[in-house]
């Protein structure tokens, strides 16, 4: 079985322009799904003619790179990790967030996704690696440490440091 995923990727060079451009880019991808192009039109002359007012302007205008379309194989070796993550995440009609491949910042858009499979663990184990001591970080075992010394009161057994120190004692005597 091959997952596969049918997306549309928009290229940015950083981040901040990719994430000013999402809002763009979901209701530009909703009103295609509705194919509502037309019905748009139409709601917003009812409004004008109901309210006697235009929509106010865009504040601002953003210029939306041409999308790529595409079918990702998610088992496909060059498909980057990241891109997979996301994917496997997403749900059809949503965008992922930004996620940096080769110095670019990708949004995904992803309209369809079939036979999907979990990522065997060798592929996201460098990814596990690096974030897991993160997760279980030194604060994490702090806090386990004193739960379990509230929970269970330490003994210390001091006999046999006692009897080495007697004897000591003793043979300094002698």
């Amino acid at each position: 079985m091959q997952g596969t995923a049918n997306v549309l990727i928009y290229k940015f060079k950083d981040n901040e322009t990719a994430m000013k451009s999402a809002m763009a880019i979901m209701a530009q991808n909703s009103k295609k799904s509705a194919g509502s192009a037309g019905a748009d039109l139409q709601s917003v002359t009812h409004n004008i003619i109901a309210t006697g007012r235009r929509p106010a302007p865009a504040r601002e205008s953003i210029t939306l790179p041409t999308p790529t379309k595409t079918s990702l194989k998610l088992t496909d070796p060059s498909c980057p990790p990241s891109v997979k993550a996301e994917l496997m995440q997403l749900n059809p009609g949503r965008l992922s967030m930004p996620v940096l491949v080769n110095g670019e910042y990708w949004l995904l858009y992803l309209n369809s996704k079939s036979d999907l499979i979990t990522l065997p663990y060798l592929e996201v184990e460098k990814g596990v690696k690096q974030q897991l001591p993160e997760l279980l970080g030194d604060k994490l075992l702090e806090t386990q440490i004193a739960a379990l010394k509230s929970t269970y009161q330490l003994k210390i057994n001091l006999l046999n440091e006692y009897l080495l120190y007697k004897e000591k004692n003793q043979e300094a005597k002698k």
